[in-house]
C-alpha cells in the first residue's frame, strides 16, 4: 500500500499517478480481503483495464501539464479505456467494453468525488458521486448498474500494472 500522511498536501505528480489508479478509480495492491466489511460476499470479477486516455484538468477544462503544481479543489482527473476479462498477463483478446472514471478533487490531500462506469458485454457497473481518497487508494463503491448488473452493490479496487498506465480491477458485487 502507498504510505502517506493524509494531512500533507498531495503533489501534482503524486495526484496524477494516483488518479490513474482509480476505476476508478486507484492503485496499490488491494485485494478483496482488504475491502470494507461486507464487501467480500457475492461475485468477484477480475478485469484488465487498458488505458487509452488520461489527464488532469482545471475546472474550466484546460489540461494541466506541470507535474509539480499543487493540486487544487475543483480539478478533474479523467481515465478512459477498455476492459478485458482476466489479468494483465492473461486476459481475453477481445475487449468486454469501455470504462470511464472522472474524479473532482475536493481537497489538496486527495479527497475527491468520483463517477465511474465499467461496461462488460453491454451491462455496466456504475458509481455515482462516490467519495474517494486518492491518496489512500480507497476502493470505489458501486452504487448500481445497468442490464444484468441493475441494482447491484459492491466495490471496485484497482492495482497498477508496473511500467504502464493500465490497471487490474477486482470487482466484488452482489444483487
Amino acid at each position: 500500500m502507498l504510505a502517506r500522511n493524509s494531512d500533507q498536501p498531495l503533489t501534482r505528480a503524486r495526484a496524477t499517478f494516483l488518479a490513474l489508479l482509480v476505476p476508478t478509480i486507484a492503485v496499490s495492491a488491494l485485494t478483496v480481503a482488504a475491502l470494507p466489511a461486507g464487501a467480500g460476499a457475492g461475485t468477484t470479477l477480475h478485469l484488465y483495464a487498458k488505458t487509452s486516455a488520461k489527464g488532469l484538468y482545471t475546472a474550466t477544462g484546460q489540461q494541466i501539464t506541470d507535474p509539480n503544481a499543487q493540486p487544487m479543489p475543483g480539478e478533474v482527473f479523467v481515465n478512459l479505456g477498455r476492459v478485458y476479462t482476466g489479468t494483465a498477463t492473461k486476459h481475453s483478446g477481445k475487449s468486454s467494453g469501455p470504462y470511464k472514471v472522472t474524479c473532482v478533487l475536493t481537497s489538496s490531500t486527495g479527497n475527491s468525488t468520483c463517477n465511474a462506469k465499467v461496461t462488460i458485454g453491454g451491462s455496466s457497473f456504475v458509481s455515482k458521486n462516490v467519495p474517494v481518497n486518492l491518496a489512500n487508494n480507497s476502493p470505489v463503491r458501486i452504487t448500481g448498474g445497468t442490464g444484468r448488473y441493475r441494482g447491484v452493490q459492491g466495490f471496485i479496487s484497482s492495482t497498477s500494472v508496473p511500467n504502464t498506465s493500465d490497471n487490474e480491477l477486482t470487482v466484488t458485487y452482489s444483487h
